[in-house]
């Protein structure tokens, strides 16, 4: 299924644990903008691939084969 705002909210909860204190304001603004839909980050999503492709599409972003990646998804 597709992800909504609560799960990417739960993503970038779990990104900004790891970055430590002093950004715990900026995550729950930003989480914030996200439930309203005032930041819609699928406008990102460059790439859509399969779970099959995935190992190889990344070994191509890594060395600088992939034209234009900002963001993949992976289809389950």
């Amino acid at each position: 299924g597709e992800s909504g705002p609560g799960q990417v909210q739960v993503e970038v909860a779990a990104y900004v644990a790891k970055l430590g204190p002093g950004v715990e304001g900026f995550a729950v603004g930003s989480g914030r903008l996200l439930e309203k839909g005032t930041i819609d980050l699928r406008r990102l999503v460059t790439h859509v691939v399969s779970f099959g492709e995935y190992p190889q599409v990344m070994q191509g972003v890594v060395a600088g084969q992939v034209d234009g990646y900002i963001k993949g998804v992976v289809k389950l």
